[in-house]
This record gives structure tokens, C-alpha cells and sequence, in this order.
């Protein structure tokens, strides 16, 4: 019996210590047009990509969903796709190599993506978010319906991107995304990337940002000038 509990328990240890850490922010460069840059995020459940031009604001192409991740395996269940609404609830299968900070992955084709940031448990906002309450026109925060559409926000320790998405009508409504800073309360944003309006490109938005458990409190005000309260739960 001492044996059987000895063999377990290396086992247990050796796959913890061989499962991929791919949670994190991942850079890509050197692919297509000059300018073009392809950020992946991977928190524990949920992986996005976006791919953009730095030199011209222009976005390109976003997409993303589930993934389970295995010593040299990723599997990618697509939730959405900006580009091809056909790929949408497809499963994707990569071969994956970890190095201390490079990520390989291999499908149809061998890319080497550079860790641009880590994922440490202690960072609050790292994770998948989904929105679940505003500030209505009356000024009172109400709950949101949780149907099959639904607005993300998938965050890194220092990357973003947000995703406005229904998967089952296999929808893509628009995104944005690039770096964040969250400091005494204060959550900064600053925009790489957004696909409705690129001018917008390197702004910042400010709010005051507080987690509550599950739940992360967002207040500010919108680029516009509007209030913005929201309330967003880890997925």
C-alpha cells in the first residue's frame, strides 16, 4: 500500500511539472506584412489571439475559446473568429514545445511565439471575465442577461482584450485590446488595437478597479464622458 501512494505521488508530481505553462501574454513578429504583430493571451481556460499592424493601426483578425493544455499538446475550441464564422465551434490541435521564453506551436504550420509577460496567481486580474451588470440610462446598475452573446475580458498580468462575441450564431460584434496597469486601485488601459475605430489607438481610458472575489468592479468614465459602472465575474 506504501508503494502504491509512493508511485502516485511521483506521478502526480512529475505530470505537474511537465504540464506547459502557456498561461501568460505571447508576442509573434516576423510574419506577414512589416508591422504586423500577433498577441496571444492564455489565462487558465480561455486563450485569445490578435493580430494587428503597430505601424498603421490597422486590425486585422482576432480569435479565440477554450483550451486544455497537456505535456506537448493544446487543444483549441474556437469560439469565435472575426475572420471565418466557419471555424467557429471547430477543435483545433497543436503540438506544442515550452522553453523559458518561447512558445512553439505546430498545426498546418511551425510558429515560435515570445513570452511577452507572465501570469502569476497574485496578479487580480489575470483570468477570463464576462460583464454581468452595468449602469442603465436610469443611473442604477442592473444585471445582464446571460444569454448565448456575451461580452469578455481576457487579461493577462500586463496585456488585455476584450471580445464581443455570441457563439452560437457564431457572431463576432468587435474588440480591443493592449497593455494595462492596475496600481492603487487605479486600472489603466492603453489601446494596441481596436477594431471600430483605430484612431482610438494609443489612448488611455482610467478607472478605479476593485476585486471582490469572483467579481471585479469597474467604474470610470468612457471615452466619450459617459459614467461607466460595471460588474465583471471570473469565468
Amino acid at each position: 500500500m506504501q508503494l502504491f501512494f509512493l508511485i502516485l505521488t511521483t506521478l502526480s508530481l512529475f505530470f505537474s511539472q511537465s504540464t506547459p505553462g502557456i498561461k501568460g501574454a505571447w508576442e509573434l513578429r516576423g510574419v506577414g506584412d512589416p508591422g504586423e504583430v500577433a498577441t496571444m493571451i492564455a489565462t487558465d481556460n480561455y486563450l485569445t489571439v490578435a493580430v494587428y499592424n503597430e505601424n498603421t493601426n490597422a486590425f486585422i483578425r482576432t480569435y479565440g475559446g477554450k483550451y486544455e493544455a497537456t505535456p506537448g499538446k493544446c487543444l483549441l475550441t474556437i469560439e469565435f473568429n472575426s475572420t471565418d464564422t466557419a471555424e467557429v465551434g471547430k477543435q483545433i490541435s497543436y503540438n506544442t514545445t515550452l522553453g523559458e521564453t518561447s512558445l512553439t506551436l505546430e498545426h498546418l504550420v511551425k510558429t515560435t511565439w515570445t513570452k511577452i509577460d507572465d501570469a502569476p496567481a497574485t496578479a487580480p486580474l489575470s483570468g477570463c471575465w464576462r460583464i454581468t451588470a452595468r449602469i442603465g440610462n436610469d443611473g442604477n446598475l442592473s444585471p445582464m442577461h446571460q444569454g448565448s452573446r456575451k461580452t469578455l475580458k481576457i487579461n493577462s498580468s500586463t496585456r488585455f482584450q476584450w471580445v464581443a462575441i455570441n457563439p452560437a450564431s457564431k457572431q463576432f460584434f468587435g474588440t480591443g485590446g493592449g497593455k494595462y496597469t492596475l496600481m492603487d486601485g487605479i486600472y489603466t488601459e492603453q489601446l494596441a488595437f481596436f477594431s471600430r475605430d483605430p484612431t482610438r489607438v494609443g489612448s488611455q481610458l482610467v478607472f478605479n478597479a476593485e476585486v471582490q472575489g469572483p467579481k471585479w468592479i469597474h467604474k470610470g468614465k468612457s471615452s466619450t464622458g459617459n459614467d461607466v459602472h460595471e460588474v465583471w465575474e471570473k469565468q
